[in-house]
């Protein structure tokens, strides 16, 4: 069923106890189900997906890792600098709460082939806040 249009005045004035004791007795309990079903309603699926795409949300871990990739790519080699992904964290405040969001900035980077040196753990970057 599409919805074309709500009246808010008229929906406030319904008994909300009413109305779910209503769908309650003529759809629930005769077998109808409130969430879509993959099999019977894949365009639905389908347009949902493509919805949820859209409106992805990114941590803060992942923007500041966007940020920093995005600054190094577009700086001169000469002035970039050492730092590990925990000091890139700390530098744009990000809270220490746990180490998902470091390695959440350190598989970014890693996958961006951002330098990365081994043995100090450091990534050559470029970034400004």
């Amino acid at each position: 069923m599409k919805v074309e249009s709500i009246d808010y005045k008229t929906y406030e004035s319904i008994d909300k106890v009413q109305f779910f004791a209503q769908v309650n007795e003529q759809f629930y309990l005769q077998g109808y189900h409130w969430w879509i079903d993959p099999e019977k309603d894949p365009e639905i699926v389908e347009i949902l997906s493509k919805k949820h795409i859209e409106h992805f949300v990114m941590s803060a871990a992942d923007e500041i890792a966007a940020l920093v990739i995005e600054q190094t790519n577009n700086s001169e080699d000469e002035k970039r600098f050492w730092k590990t992904a925990t000091e890139i964290a700390i530098s744009f405040k990000l809270p220490i709460s746990g180490r998902k969001n470091f390695t959440t900035i350190k598989k970014a980077l890693e996958k961006a082939g951002i330098p990365f040196n081994s043995k100090t753990k450091q990534f050559r970057v470029m970034y400004y806040l």
